[in-house]
């Protein structure tokens, strides 16, 4: 009882604490309704509220739960928020069709189709539509339109705009500007401003900074290659073992 009494205080402080923030927060649906707690066994079957009313403190989710907007604490298999999500979420799936601020922990997959700002760490895969601020942990592999902060998974990470911090897996890539440090076995992106660590480290278009890998190549490219083999189409030395410079 004392654990569940624990739980409940937290749920309810987080809930308060976010409530500050979000007054004017531009992603707010209309008001449902709201309830501080709430029993998701499949929805619609839910007990004290139903699945357009917002909850404030703590969701418990047997088999999979809907609501609008989550402040607090989200427990449970799976569930799907309409609104944002302000607290934590531990779940096997989180489903969340706006932003999210705080903490989300998956068991197999954790979606986010607006910006996330916080920490996010799954088993298998995080995916995000937008833009995230933070960190990423997966087992798997982290997905996102854009990164700002630190990525680490055990098979790739994916960013398709314009990203920067560091990246750390089996995978790298950025579809536009990458700024920071990738370290993996393979890296690549179309623009790069900072490190490259790995295998292979390709640049699409052109960059500046330093590659150290077995085989790194560049269209354009300004700075010092460590390697067996080092590429630089456009410059003063398009191909040299061990290393190769170009200013």
């Amino acid at each position: 009882m004392k654990k569940i009494l624990v739980t409940l205080c937290a749920a309810f402080s987080m809930a308060a604490f976010a409530q500050e923030s979000i007054e004017d927060d531009k992603y707010m649906l209309d008001n449902h309704g709201f309830t501080p707690f709430t029993l998701n066994f499949y929805s619609p079957l839910q007990v004290v509220s139903g699945s357009q009313t917002d909850v404030y403190g703590l969701r418990l989710n047997v088999l999979f739960g809907k609501n609008q907007c989550v402040y607090g604490l989200d427990l449970g298999l799976s569930g799907m928020s309409r609104g944002p999500v302000y607290g934590v979420q531990a779940q096997a799936f989180n489903w969340n069709e706006h932003i999210l601020k705080g903490l989300q922990v998956g068991g197999l997959a954790n979606i986010t189709m607006q910006e996330v700002y916080g920490l996010q760490a799954v088993g298998f895969a995080n995916i995000n539509r937008s833009e995230v601020w933070g960190l990423e942990i997966a087992g798997g592999m982290n997905f996102s339109e854009s990164f700002v902060g630190l990525q680490i998974a055990g098979l790739a990470n994916r960013n398709n705009d314009n990203s920067c911090g560091v990246q750390v897996a089996f995978v790298n890539s950025t579809r536009n500007a990458w700024t920071g440090a990738s370290i993996g076995a393979l890296n690549y992106t179309s623009t790069l401003d900072g490190l490259q660590v790995g295998v292979i480290n390709f640049i699409q278009r052109y960059g500046s900074g330093v590659q150290i890998g077995l085989f790194n190549a560049a269209q354009q490219f300004a700075g010092v290659q460590i390697g067996l083999l080092n590429m630089i189409c456009s410059g003063y030395t398009p191909l040299l073992p061990v290393v190769n410079f170009n200013f």
